[in-house]
């Protein structure tokens, strides 16, 4: 297992949004009051959704801090995406996945999300392979900033449309996010997998969060 080689690399790919519909889901997770049909990097003209600092106070506040696998409709499609796209990227007819995958939602002039860090920082196991997927056209300063291998030191930005997702090696990769000057709201989740050939390796006990594809 090298961090230089595939899939312990950085590698955007494409998927159909027709065969996995995450935006259609993720609309109606944060919108059940008739704004389904808004543009997701319009999400901060909302009034009252203050998201650069969710306290709780409104119903799009208080979603940011949940997960959309909550939403019946996003889970059958991320567990179909981890059947169909990941599992055969990936050459494993079994992986074990994050239930739980992270919604982030980036609003203009919000600060940086999360700073300079390594996932092994948090205890997460060397084996784990990152997707890191966009609902919004990400660029410049409203995506993922990260070093191609461990210790490069060139970051750069993930330039991604809705159809396309990230696959890195973040356990090692050093990545954050920056202030977003971009004038547009930046949506996108993120979740871990770990082929079955790795996981003896990876001191990941399956009483754990992970489950089996």
């Amino acid at each position: 297992m090298l961090a230089s080689e595939p899939p312990f690399s950085e590698e955007i790919l494409s998927y159909s949004v027709s065969d996995f519909p995450f935006s259609e889901h993720v609309c109606r997770f944060l919108f059940d009051d008739g704004h389904s049909e808004l543009p997701l990097e319009t999400l901060h003209q909302l009034p009252g959704f203050q998201a650069k600092k969710p306290r709780g106070n409104s119903q799009g506040e208080r979603r940011l801090n949940m997960s959309p696998i909550s939403d019946a409709g996003f889970r059958e499609v991320y567990h179909l995406f981890l059947r169909d796209f990941v599992r055969l990227h990936l050459g494993s007819e079994v992986v074990l996945f994050e239930d739980s995958p992270n919604l982030r939602v980036h609003c203009p002039d919000a600060g940086r999300m999360v700073g300079p860090h390594i996932d092994a920082d948090y205890g997460h196991s060397g084996c784990e392979i990152n997707f890191w997927l966009p609902l919004t056209d990400s660029c410049d300063t409203a995506t993922l900033w990260a070093e191609s291998s461990p210790g490069r030191g060139d970051f750069h930005p993930f330039q991604t449309r809705n159809g396309q997702v990230v696959r890195f090696f973040g356990n090692q990769c050093l990545h954050f996010s920056r202030e977003n000057l971009s004038g547009a709201t930046r949506i996108s989740f993120d979740f871990r997998v770990i082929r079955l050939c790795d996981y003896p390796m990876s001191g990941i006990s399956l009483a754990g969060d992970s489950d089996l594809a």
